[in-house]
């Protein structure tokens, strides 16, 4: 009776500690977007503090129409002067961005208050601007 009682005891222990673990702070959704006179940008962050993980989702998209005329397109995403993220890369035809998917674990957790700078190259012509923390 009393190995009964110890396991119930310890499985109620363990159910109510999972229970109430807080996951919500241990996974975490930063968007953050940016905009220039011809090129904006998004970028989706989803990080995990538990594992010290994170998932990066990095949109770059054109706004004029007249996307014949770009060719090859670099870009580079900084943050607090490193380089992050970087491509060279064709528009396809019919669209007008490019997107690139990056993952991690062991890595530095994401902040809401990091800048984020994009620095985007084509056709002989640069373009800089910043990303800003969006609503999610």
């Amino acid at each position: 009776m009393k190995v009964m009682r110890f396991f119930v005891t310890f499985f109620s222990c363990l159910v109510i500690t999972v229970g109430c673990s807080n996951s919500a702070t241990q996974s975490y959704i930063l968007s953050f977007s940016g905009e220039g006179e011809h090129w904006k940008s998004s970028l989706e962050i989803h990080g995990n503090n538990h594992i010290n993980s994170r998932k990066e989702d990095f949109t770059l998209q054109y706004k004029d129409k007249n996307i014949k005329s770009i060719g090859e397109v670099s870009y580079k995403v900084e943050k607090s002067n490193i380089v992050v993220k970087s491509g060279k890369d064709n528009l396809a035809i019919g669209k007008n961005e490019l997107k690139s998917s990056s993952a991690c674990k062991g890595c530095a957790r994401a902040y809401p208050e990091d800048k984020w700078i994009v620095t985007v190259e084509w056709n002989g012509k640069s373009e800089t601007f910043p990303m800003l923390l969006g609503e999610k």
